[in-house]
């Protein structure tokens, strides 16, 4: 079983791509459904990427997760990463400078907030 905190950045990365892919309203409705199935602890891994699959989006974390701040890398400081604005998923942001604002949190419809 995989722990709540990744289960919910897997639904938050597949929410995000199936946003921006207009995806239609039947579908949005099961991973809406899968959501919030996922807030309340069930393990929804292999559906959300069963859902993901089906519809050609990534189930693969887009980003290594960043573990405590011991790999942000040189010259970052603790407000260059982003994390999870309900706290409630282990995705992060790194600031980098050029590369625009902190994503919005479908699942929580909120920006990351600074770490």
């Amino acid at each position: 079983m995989t722990d709540t905190r990744s289960i919910l950045r897997l639904a938050c990365q597949i929410l995000e791509q199936a946003d921006a892919r207009a995806t239609a309203a039947s579908d949005m409705a099961e991973l809406n459904a899968l959501v919030t199935a996922a807030k309340a602890g069930d393990d929804v891994e292999a559906e959300l990427t069963t859902f993901a699959v089906r519809r050609g989006i990534s189930a693969r974390p887009a980003r290594r997760a960043i573990p405590g701040l011991l790999n942000v890398g040189a010259g970052h400081t603790v407000a260059d990463l982003y994390v999870c604005p309900a706290g409630m998923c282990s995705r992060t942001w790194l600031n980098v400078p050029g590369k625009g604002n902190p994503p919005y949190c479908p699942v929580n419809e909120a920006p990351m907030r600074p770490e």
